[in-house]
């Protein structure tokens, strides 16, 4: 959510915001959350 409003904010993909997300969603072993943010990531940098 956090890197999603930056997008909406500065309208700009934050890699870093979305690199994070994906790090804690493979540390909480939850994949349907992994692919979520990778799918917000590619819509952001689309």
């Amino acid at each position: 959510m956090h890197a999603w409003a930056l997008f909406d904010v500065e309208d700009t993909c934050v890699d870093a915001v979305f690199q994070a997300a994906l790090r804690a969603a493979h540390a909480s072993a939850d994949p349907p959350l992994g692919s979520h943010v990778l799918a917000f990531w590619a819509i952001a940098a689309y």
